[in-house]
């Protein structure tokens, strides 16, 4: 009898680790399944479907301008997500939105919350600097959020002005003790560890906080109050770390919510600020 119950509940420790892993490995495969649809054009707004330089689709939007916004979604989500923010700046941007790998119109893939991601955010302001934009700023929610502060923390691109996110975590650990706080500790990090294993990369090492003091340009870290994924305090401390010019600030609202008015109008004055 003891010898089934020690089997058992090994079975059942497999189970969440597993399970766990497959979940942060991969987008949510059911938010793909009913992702959101359209593009630019319905909304009115003249735009051309162009691919990255490592694959991704993207969306240029018309006319060509001295000044652009990059928009890097959050995990599970897509460029059509962003429809609203989309259709906000572009009536005084050039806005290029892309999916990343395994996101969106792109093939299902796993992901790396903004590790391996960090790149296509470079590919991204390349690709409007080559369609002949020549200040940018770079907006990402939640994980596109991290990308961009990761991207930048790394290698600063010469034509980035500054940089917006919204529901950036700090770490992405904190996310997954935050969200699986009901379960045992050793099973967060086992499905860590295993998700990690399973992609190729260190889940721990994903950390926005930890290169936001070499991003030499202004950084403004929106957080929405009723944010339940991403606890605010991660704005206010990645500020802390980041110095002068890195400030945290706070809107009434959710996560990852692209037509929420005060985060558009948050991100459209500190574009024209910095542009």
């Amino acid at each position: 009898m003891i010898g089934l119950a020690l089997g058992a509940l090994a079975g059942a420790h497999g189970l969440l680790v597993g399970g766990g892993a497959v979940a942060l490995a991969l987008p949510n495969p059911w938010l793909r399944l009913t992702r959101a649809r359209g593009t630019p054009g319905d909304d009115g707004v003249p735009f051309q479907a162009v691919c990255l330089a490592d694959g991704c689709a993207a969306w240029i939007t018309a006319p060509i301008r001295p000044t652009g916004v990059v928009i890097c979604h959050g995990r599970s989500r897509s460029k059509a997500w962003e429809r609203p923010l989309i259709k906000a700046l572009a009536a005084a941007h050039t806005v290029l939105a892309f999916d990343f790998p395994g996101h969106g119109d792109n093939r299902y893939a796993p992901t790396t919350l903004g590790d391996r991601e960090a790149a296509s955010v470079n590919h991204a302001v390349d690709a409007l600097v080559a369609h002949g934009v020549e200040r940018v700023v770079l907006y990402g929610c939640s994980m596109g959020g991290a990308a961009a502060l990761i991207s930048q923390g790394r290698a600063p691109h010469p034509a980035v002005r500054g940089v917006i996110t919204d529901g950036a975590f700090a770490a992405f650990s904190e996310v997954v003790d935050h969200a699986g706080r009901a379960l045992p500790g050793y099973v967060r990090r086992s499905a860590l560890g295993l998700t990690g294993r399973l992609n190729g990369y260190d889940p721990w090492a994903v950390r926005p906080i930890d290169g936001v003091a070499s991003i030499p340009v202004p950084v403004r870290l929106l957080h929405g109050d009723a944010d339940t994924l991403v606890t605010p305090d991660a704005a206010d401390r990645m500020a802390a770390a980041g110095g002068a010019t890195v400030r945290a600030q706070r809107y009434a609202g959710g996560h990852d919510e692209p037509a929420n008015p005060a985060m558009i109008a948050a991100v459209q004055a500190f574009a024209a600020e910095v542009l």
